[in-house]
């Protein structure tokens, strides 16, 4: 076998990773526009990123009283992984911290880190 070939291969795979990482950084726009669309509210950020295995992020959308309206959750170990609507239970922030405490999943992990996001902005926001 040819070094060429094996270097063709290596540029379509780097060729492959930038169209995808492209795809994947549009799907995260457009949820954080459409999160931002919602003008009443608070929205929450976590990520967690491991050296190997699956990573998450995570957006919460909560209201001015502290309960959860959306989580969207993005994981998985490739660049096609998409932002996908979790259907939780409805209740406050601080119930929905309280619920995850100590897991370890990382989607999990990634919404209580998103979560106290929120709450923290909310709580910020109290203080002005």
């Amino acid at each position: 076998m040819s070094w060429s070939y094996i270097i063709l291969a290596l540029g379509v795979a780097w060729l492959l990773q930038v169209i995808l990482s492209f795809w994947q950084m549009r799907d995260y726009r457009a949820t954080w526009e459409r999160l931002l669309a919602h003008k009443d509210g608070y929205i929450g950020f976590g990520a967690v990123r491991q050296r190997w295995g699956k990573g998450a992020m995570a957006f919460i959308l909560a209201d001015r009283e502290g309960r959860v309206k959306e989580c969207w959750l993005m994981e998985g170990l490739s660049t096609l992984a998409r932002f996908k609507k979790k259907d939780l239970t409805p209740g406050t922030l601080p119930e929905l911290i309280e619920r995850l405490k100590g897991e370890t999943a990382p989607g999990l992990r990634a919404l209580s880190i998103a979560a106290q996001q929120a709450l923290a902005r909310m709580e910020d926001r109290k203080v002005e």
